[in-house]
């Protein structure tokens, strides 16, 4: 996992001495314009519920720092999580928000990816997209599993001791959103557009040729939200009350009497 700095558009991938490394290639996906979520109110099952934690909180499409301390997908250890899509599809980038309140540890867990449950319950004989891998990013991470394709799409934490606890699963298919590619030299590629990125890189140079299959996310500043229109003006004060008409004038005294 890298991440550019947010107030730059370049990013800077792997370890190794710059100069080393005569060019880098890399392909992304723009993760703000991803599409249907294609995991969200899908069957899931997973292998075990601790407390009332069942699997159907993880793609309910309710995500939030608030939602995600308390309600989550939370299992037994040595536990997998499984989402049936429906039928094979070309999968893209799986976004997993974890539990946002630290909580139980989830080192070395794994997303897998196939098109049957597998020989064993819960798919997690099928095809690893990404493996070993730390404890989500906060609020989510991304994971780019370009390139492979199933029905089933597997989360496991192969941990004896610790359970698989996941907030919510998102799975974009493959070529959804805005795709980019880009070069540049010395472990740098700069010119992203704003957004946030997820893809693959290769270096190329005379003694190395990397192909990294981790997730990258550039996440650039996102633009302050528009400033609420003003208020509207009050509505003008009514006219005042017209003076009322004048009194008439007292009546003539009558004529004197004749003598």
């Amino acid at each position: 996992f890298y991440q550019g700095d947010p107030s730059t558009t370049c990013v800077t991938l792997g370890a190794t001495t710059p100069g080393d490394v005569d060019m880098v290639m890399v392909s992304f996906t723009n993760l703000d314009s991803l599409g249907e979520n294609l995991a969200l109110g899908k069957e899931v099952t997973q292998s075990s519920t601790y407390l009332t934690l069942g699997a159907t909180l993880a793609n309910d499409g309710i995500t939030g720092p608030g939602v995600c301390a308390s309600s989550f997908a939370h299992t037994e250890a040595n536990g997998w999580w499984m989402l049936d899509l429906g039928s094979v599809t070309d999968i893209g980038v799986i976004k997993v928000y974890g539990r946002s309140d630290g909580g139980v540890p989830m080192n070395g867990w794994e997303i897998r990816i196939g098109d049957e449950e597998g020989y064993l319950p819960g798919g997690i004989t099928n095809q690893v997209c990404e493996g070993a891998l730390p404890a989500p990013e906060t609020p989510w991470q991304a994971y780019d599993c370009t390139g492979m394709s199933g029905r089933y799409v597997t989360l496991h934490n192969p941990s004896p001791s610790d359970p698989l606890v996941v907030c919510e699963v998102e799975v974009y298919a493959a070529n959804a959103g805005i795709q980019e590619s880009l070069t540049g030299e010395d472990n740098t590629v700069c010119g992203f557009t704003p957004g946030q990125w997820a893809g693959h890189w290769t270096m190329i140079g005379d003694s190395i040729t990397h192909h990294e299959t981790d997730v990258i996310i550039h996440q650039s500043p996102s633009p302050p939200p528009p400033s609420p229109p003003p208020p509207a003006p009050p509505p003008p004060s009514p006219p005042p009350p017209s003076p009322p008409p004048p009194s008439p004038p007292p009546p003539s005294p009558p004529p004197p009497s004749p003598p």
